[in-house]
């Protein structure tokens, strides 16, 4: 939550904790990598009326992807390949990977 006061100039600001999820994040896989190419998207809380994230993946063939709460690392949804779904009856946060993928491939995690 953001709160701003101000009578001609800015008095205060309260901004979200650094660990509170946001309603977007997503990540790409990098062109040079060590080991398994991945990434791992930021936390994103779920939609806090429609209870839902948005999931896009965009991958190779054959790619893994996963998503799952943060709070109790249950995954909520999983698969191979590109994908495009909405996830629901979700209430926490959530994080979003793929890994074995090829350069430039991503995932995005989203709760508008």
């Amino acid at each position: 939550m953001l709160v701003v006061v101000a009578t001609g100039a800015l008095i205060g600001v309260t901004a979200l904790p650094a660990s509170a999820g946001t309603s977007q994040s997503g990540c790409t896989a990098p062109y040079w990598y060590w080991g398994t190419r991945q990434c791992t998207t930021g936390a994103v809380s779920a939609n806090p009326s429609g209870h839902y994230v948005d999931l896009r993946v965009s991958v190779c063939a054959g790619v893994p992807w996963k998503v799952w709460d943060t709070a109790n690392n249950v995954v909520v949804s999983s698969g191979i390949g590109s994908t495009q779904r909405r996830i629901s009856g979700l209430y926490g946060e959530y994080r979003a990977q793929i890994w074995t993928a090829c350069a430039w491939n991503s995932v995005t995690l989203s709760s508008y």
